[in-house]
């Protein structure tokens, strides 16, 4: 297999910015605070507060924000973008406020070519985390689409060639045999890179925590002693609940409504088809759908640390909306709304390492944040009242973008 090449380009200069007039949120305390200023410049925030007292430079793109509220850019925690249709993918995130993605799961040289994208142009393209190529075995889940390791020696040296192609983390799927497993776990945690794999099942669960994954992806059956162990060793669940009958209950009702005009443009017509939107839940599948929330909630109350992907790539996993039903169901889990905001802003920043640059809106920070038109806290539905959106200082226009 060629080598890809990971090049290190710099990035365009954008004007300063100026926001006006914009209630922002205090991640740590779960609050808003008073109507204030946001200056960024150089694409991160350089001040916060009023504007009396600042200079500011003639050349500022100036925004008044007309009282709106302000999250930090929102973290898809789990997704494949580098195996879709990237002039769908990369400007539908940012439209729904995707600022920052999570890639488990993509050929190292694309999804390298597009973290340049995202690092040298003012195009609206999320910045990447990701684990390049998953790590399987010789009977690999996806044909020959990933790296299949047959050997210690190889599982060793691939570990070391991601490293240096600018992986961020390594992502191993079960058809790699628990030998080779704890192999590339020692590996990883050598070379100073976490390791995410799957947690579909009590034995899937308790090897990974032994083994130190950082991770577990997808929801998978636990008990008080599972929920206990992950809390204790600080694993976290990445549950993707719309792959879990989540896509039915978003997508129910005729016409289903959340099937808007935004939708539509941003996410293709093949796409929702495939999802089989509208109609209603029978009980058994309401029944299902409870009992998913309540496995949610114990893993919660029991003190597992969440994160909010999606999954999207796979069916009924849209690149962009899906992401605000993730923290829909979350709260509807009954974790209360700021700690549901948390875990996507600054607790996904944390798992990527990245909390000195993203997850909340202080100066010095990156200029990635949203403006809302309702109050997230009072409606966790508001977070997708989008009215623009800021990465690296740039500003977005949803209603405009296409």
């Amino acid at each position: 297999m060629p080598i890809p090449v990971h090049l290190t380009l710099t990035r365009l200069s954008s004007p300063p910015l100026l926001v006006s007039h914009v209630r922002v949120l205090d991640v740590a305390s779960g609050k808003f605070e008073p109507e204030s200023a946001i200056f960024a410049d150089q694409g991160r925030i350089r001040w916060m507060g009023q504007e009396s007292g600042h200079r500011i430079p003639t050349n500022t793109v100036r925004l008044d924000g007309g009282g709106r509220w302000v999250i930090p850019g929102i973290t898809d925690s789990h997704v494949h973008t580098a195996w879709a249709n990237q002039k769908i993918t990369d400007d539908s995130l940012i439209a729904y406020g995707v600022t920052t993605v999570r890639d488990t799961g993509s050929r190292i040289d694309w999804i390298n070519a597009l973290k340049d994208r995202a690092d040298s142009s003012n195009m609206p393209i999320p910045r990447y985390f990701a684990s390049g190529d998953i790590f399987e075995g010789l009977m690999p889940l996806w044909g020959d689409a990933f790296l299949e390791i047959a050997t210690p020696e190889e599982a060793r040296a691939y570990v070391k060639e991601w490293k240096e192609l600018g992986a961020d983390f390594i992502k191993v799927y079960p058809s790699l045999p628990w030998y080779l497993k704890t192999i590339v776990a020692e590996e990883a945690h050598g070379e100073g890179m976490p390791v995410v794999g799957h947690g579909l099942s009590g034995e899937e669960i308790t090897r990974s925590v032994i083994l130190g994954f950082e991770t577990l992806e997808h929801h998978g059956p636990t008990n008080d002693d599972i929920v206990k162990m992950l809390a204790a060793a600080g694993v976290k669940s990445d549950p993707t609940i719309d792959l879990f009958a989540g896509v039915t209950v978003a997508l129910a009702g005729n016409p289903p409504a959340a099937v808007d005009a935004k939708f539509r443009k941003y996410v293709p017509e093949q796409s929702l088809a495939d999802a089989h939107p509208g109609g209603t839940l029978s009980q058994f599948q309401l029944t299902a759908w409870k009992g998913t929330l309540s496995e949610i909630q114990r893993m919660y109350r029991g003190g597992v640390k969440m994160l909010d992907g999606t999954d999207a790539l796979m069916t009924g996993a849209f690149f962009g909306p899906t992401v605000h039903y993730e923290l829909r169901f979350l709260n509807q889990a009954d974790i209360p709304t700021a700690e549901v905001l948390r875990l996507a802003t600054l607790g996904a920043a944390e798992t990527e390492g990245a909390s000195a640059d993203l997850g909340t809106l202080d100066p010095g920070k990156l200029a990635d944040f949203l403006l809302l038109d309702g109050n997230p806290l009072e409606d966790i539905n508001n977070t997708m009242k989008i009215w623009r959106v800021v990465k690296s200082g740039n500003v977005f226009d949803p209603g405009t973008m296409r």
